[in-house]
């Protein structure tokens, strides 16, 4: 399978959680509701972008976000839905998807420019 049907795919699928993600935060049934609904926009122009780009600018990307994707997971389960205590600072989920977000958007577009000048600008 082609990587522009893959990276489709993964659009359509992005756009599902997406529109699962709002329903689960009107509900307030889940707290997963809302780093869903900040992530998988950034996901989604993210996955636009490399349309425009070769197979081998997708591969490495996407080796990149399946770990990228999985420590954020796990860092989000272990953040606090709200702070306490005594500290100004405190991350919660809210400001760590927000930062995770950004940083997997510039990380993923650093990627991208990198393989694309590394391959010579084909």
């Amino acid at each position: 399978m082609s990587h522009k049907k893959i990276i489709g795919i993964l659009i359509a699928i992005c756009a599902v959680i997406y529109v699962l993600s709002e329903i689960w935060l009107k509900s307030n049934a889940f707290s997963f509701g809302l780093p869903l609904a900040i992530s998988m926009p950034i996901i989604t122009i993210v996955l636009g972008v490399l349309l425009f780009f070769s197979s081998s600018v997708f591969k490495l990307w996407s080796k990149f976000a399946i770990v990228f994707i999985i420590i954020s997971i796990l860092a989000e389960a272990f953040a606090p839905n709200y702070c306490h205590g005594f500290f100004d600072i405190c991350i919660n989920k809210y400001l760590l998807t927000w930062f995770l977000s950004i940083i997997f958007l510039l990380i993923s577009l650093a990627i991208i420019i990198y393989k694309k000048v590394k391959e010579g600008g084909k």
